[in-house]
C-alpha cells in the first residue's frame, strides 16, 4: 500500500533565519518513493520502479542520494532533498523530549530513510510550508508478513531546540489463497 504523507509546518512570529534544515525521518517497512520523471540520474542506479496514479516512481534502496526533487508543495512547486540517506537494519528512535519534556523510544525493523531539506532563507514574518510526498510500505521488507512504520519530522539542527512531531503505526499482511474445486474426476 502507498502512504501519502503531507507535512505541514506554520511559523508565527518574528526573526530571521537562515539554513533552517527540515529533516524527516522515515522508519520501518516503507520505501521513499520519488518521482522518476523528476531525477533521471536515478535511473543507473538500478532501482526497482513502481507505478502509482500514472506516475513512475523510483523506491529508494540503502544508500546515499544527493539533490533528489521529493515532494511537492501545496502550490505545485517541487522541493529538492539535499541530501537522502538510506539504512538497512533494525534499531531503536529516541524522539526529542524538548525542555523538561520526556523522551519517547519506538523499536523498528526494516529501513531508516534520511530525508534532508535546506532553505537559504526563510521569511521573517508569519508564513507556512506545506510538503507532500509517498511511501511505500512492504511487509517484504521485513519477510514476517507484519509492518511497522514511523515518521519523525523536525526543523531546526540543534538537538533539544527542534520543533518536532512524529507518528507510529504498525500492521500485519495476510494474504491467503482459496482454491475452489468445480469438477471432480473418476
Amino acid at each position: 500500500d502507498v502512504l501519502d504523507y503531507t507535512l505541514t509546518f506554520t511559523h508565527y512570529g518574528s526573526g530571521s533565519y537562515e539554513n533552517l534544515p527540515m529533516i524527516d525521518d522515515l522508519y520501518g517497512s516503507q520505501y521513499l518513493m520519488v518521482d522518476a520523471e523528476l531525477n533521471p540520474d536515478l535511473k543507473e542506479r538500478g532501482l526497482e520502479e513502481k507505478t502509482e496514479d500514472g506516475k513512475t516512481y523510483y523506491l529508494l534502496k540503502a544508500g546515499e542520494y544527493e539533490n533528489v526533487t521529493v515532494g511537492v508543495t501545496d502550490e505545485g512547486a517541487n522541493y529538492v532533498a539535499s541530501k537522502i540517506t538510506v539504512n538497512e537494519g533494525d534499531g531503536t528512535v529516541e524522539a526529542p523530549g524538548g525542555e523538561g519534556a520526556p523522551s519517547e523510544s519506538h523499536e523498528y525493523h526494516g529501513l531508516h530513510t534520511r530525508i534532508e531539506w535546506y532553505y537559504n532563507a526563510l521569511p521573517g514574518e508569519e508564513y507556512r510550508i506545506e510538503l507532500s510526498y509517498k511511501a511505500l510500505v512492504s511487509s517484504d521488507i521485513e519477510g514476517s508478513g507484519a509492518f511497522d512504520v514511523g515518521n519523525m519530522v523536525w526543523m531546526n539542527d540543534k538537538p533539544g531546540r527542534r520543533i518536532w512531531a512524529g507518528l507510529w503505526g504498525g500492521g500485519s499482511i495476510i494474504q491467503f489463497d482459496k482454491d475452489i474445486v468445480d469438477s471432480r474426476g473418476d
